[in-house]
């Protein structure tokens, strides 16, 4: 993972919406950074991937982590 800060509240983010389970919060964060951008997003994924940047808007990630 870069250590930039934009990077750092994404995965932050990422870990926060999915309570730290399961195998799809790096692949995810990945995606949003557009580090590994996956072709084939389901239906779930598509949702979880705007339900994030949503998220991110609000200032409790938007702030110094």
């Amino acid at each position: 993972m870069r250590k930039t800060n934009k990077d750092k509240r994404i995965f932050f983010a990422t870990r926060d919406y999915f309570n730290d389970k399961g195998g799809r919060v790096d692949k995810i964060a990945y995606h949003i950074t557009g580090r590994k951008l996956l072709k084939d997003l389901t239906e779930q994924e598509k949702s979880d991937v705007w339900a994030i940047k949503v998220n991110m808007a609000d200032a409790v990630y938007m702030g110094e982590i």
